[in-house]
């Protein structure tokens, strides 16, 4: 009895280092998706409260971004990345992460990021292994 509990509680813990390794690699094969850069590259707009606007088959974020002006595309690319990302870092087992931009006093989404299963928001499934998870971005012309 003494050698089947021994036995149980090894494999419990080889289990257990063997989630926190496969999640570990996980986590920085998503994040090596998202590409964020460092907070000193972005212009840092003001970034709303995090929304929960999942259904029954999908976990999904979305967050307003309102920048305090215009910038061009490569600014706007990297502030979608930081928000992704520090949506991510909140809510690791999210399944669609939204970021729109906006200018601040207007009501027109100018950017938008999408990070999801093949980066499509309507793919967003808890049963799409994380290997499928891209970023998706729409910037203006």
């Amino acid at each position: 009895m003494k050698k089947f509990l021994l036995y149980g509680c090894l494999a419990a813990i080889v289990l257990l280092v063997y989630a926190v390794y496969t999640s570990k690699d996980e986590r920085e094969q998503i994040l090596k998706e998202i590409d964020a850069p460092p907070s000193s590259a972005v212009v840092r707009g003001d970034m709303g409260e995090i929304e929960d606007v999942s259904t029954p088959f999908a976990r999904r974020r979305v967050v307003n971004v309102t920048m305090p002006n215009r910038t061009g595309n490569d600014y706007l690319e990297k502030e979608i990345r930081f928000a992704l990302q520090s949506v991510y870092n909140t809510y690791p087992d999210v399944n669609a992460i939204m970021v729109r931009l906006f200018i601040k006093g207007e009501n027109t989404v100018i950017a938008q990021g999408v990070f999801a299963p093949y980066g499509s928001w309507s793919n967003a499934d808890q049963n799409v292994s994380r290997d499928k998870y891209k970023v998706k971005i729409i910037l203006p012309q």
